[in-house]
């Protein structure tokens, strides 16, 4: 599914920058001063806050060595570096359905910014796209999604990465997932009851990856009144709790209900306990459908978004 809305989105916005302004509205006034290029779009931003740092020259899925379009917002290395899951790449397309997508990186360089690829997830991977976003655990390993597998990307010299699957999920696009301060890896992991999925733990051992359920997301009568599908990565507060969204599921049985917001409170016996923070949906002009997970600020706030409900009905902005 990750992999279907990055399709979408590229081709509307096929250029990958610093920030994003693609809305289906028609091209933005000018900024004053600023002259305008055959196809409407501003030749220089007159402010200097907005530049294009690179564009892909790939379709999605059928071609452009150097990836494209990017299927996920990138991370920073600790060098400030970027990088991020795309299409493209130069795969077989019999076993991919077209190329598998790579890993691109951007660095930078006196005020410039290269791309290079990576990893060619196709030299590597045959059965489907890397769609979710990636992140970084402490000793600068990367692990995202792919299909239906969970991957870890380590360093291996001379700017080189090593691919290894860690671990096979029962769903498709498990949406990624987040480390903490042991390298212990946390997501949408795990068939649970029903098969509606669990969020579960990956630890390292010496053995291979050890996985641990932790919250079951469906009832025994296949009911989710605390929220179901979450399509994002999961975030962690000070304090080492868990935060994310689930795009459906709730108490309102409308339809599949509109999704909620939760916390995974991590205990001191290692147990963790699962809360609803709020289910969508609640009152007439409440969002519906959160898709993006939640940024944590100060004072305990978490921020997101979603895609449905509001007064317009094209989603909104909560805290």
């Amino acid at each position: 599914m990750f992999a279907r809305l990055g399709a979408s989105f590229g081709a509307v916005c096929a250029a990958f920058a610093v920030l994003t302004a693609c809305n289906g509205s028609g091209p933005p006034p000018l900024p004053s001063g600023a002259r305008a290029t055959r196809d409407g779009a501003p030749a220089v931003a007159a402010d200097g806050k907005y530049r294009i740092i690179y564009s892909f020259d790939g379709a999605y899925g059928v071609g452009g060595p150097n990836g494209g379009p990017p299927l996920a917002a990138p991370v920073l290395d600790a060098a400030g570096n970027l990088y991020g899951p795309a299409g493209g790449g130069t795969g077989n397309y019999i076993d991919c359905n077209g190329p598998c997508g790579v890993i691109f990186k951007m660095s930078q360089s006196g005020g410039k910014w290269k791309e290079s690829v990576a990893l060619n997830i196709s030299s590597w991977f045959h059965q489907a796209w890397p769609d979710s976003a990636l992140a970084f655990d402490q000793k600068g390993n990367m692990y995202g999604g792919i299909g239906e597998w969970i991957y870890k990307l380590a360093p291996s010299g001379s700017g080189s990465w090593s691919f290894t699957p860690i671990y096979k999920n029962t769903h498709d696009a498990p949406g990624g997932v987040v480390p903490d301060s042991a390298g212990n890896l946390y997501g949408w992991l795990g068939k649970g009851v029903d098969y509606c999925g669990t969020i579960g733990e990956l630890s390292p051992r010496s053995s291979g990856w050890g996985y641990a359920d932790l919250h079951n997301i469906c009832r025994k009568d296949g009911f989710s009144p605390g929220g179901s599908d979450p399509r994002s990565p999961f975030s962690f507060d000070s304090r080492g709790n868990l935060y994310g969204t689930q795009y459906t599921g709730g108490p309102y049985r409308a339809t599949n209900g509109y999704g909620t917001a939760f916390e995974m409170i991590r205990g001191g016996n290692g147990k963790w306990t699962y809360r609803v923070l709020h289910k969508f949906g609640a009152f007439r002009a409440d969002g519906q459908n959160p898709w993006g997970g939640l940024a944590i600020g100060k004072s305990d706030s978490a921020y997101g978004t979603t895609i449905d409900g509001g007064p317009h009905g094209h989603g909104e902005i909560f805290e």
